[in-house]
């Protein structure tokens, strides 16, 4: 009967895990670090490989996003026009999810100084 009773918490806990990794997934603003924790224990709670392989790619694309933000702001200090017109298309081009704000402010300071 224990067996049982433990099969099928594990059952509802594996369940609970998918249900908070796809839920994360669909949310408009994902935390990185709480994405891989969600990652972490979707893997050992034996969520069906699919779903952590989706989770995974979200958090490398996040990831890449928080790289190519960070470059950006560096481009933004920086005031260099080339450098920061490069990081502005990149981020258009590529669709790069950053902060509305911060795109705008680049197209700010890249217009004051042409």
């Amino acid at each position: 009967m224990d067996g049982r009773t433990s099969y099928r918490d594990s059952i509802v806990l594996r369940k609970e895990k998918e249900k908070g990794l796809t839920d994360m997934l669909q949310a408009e603003k994902i935390d990185v670090a709480a994405l891989q924790n969600a990652i972490d224990a979707a893997r050992a709670n034996g969520v069906k490989e699919t779903i952590i392989q989706t989770a995974c790619k979200k958090l490398d694309w996040l990831k890449y996003s928080k790289e190519v933000e960070q470059l950006l702001v560096q481009a933004m200090a920086e005031k260099v026009k080339e450098n920061l017109m490069a990081m502005i298309e990149r981020v258009e081009k590529e669709q790069i999810t950053i902060e509305p704000k911060m795109l705008n402010d680049a197209k700010n300071i890249y217009s004051k100084l042409k």
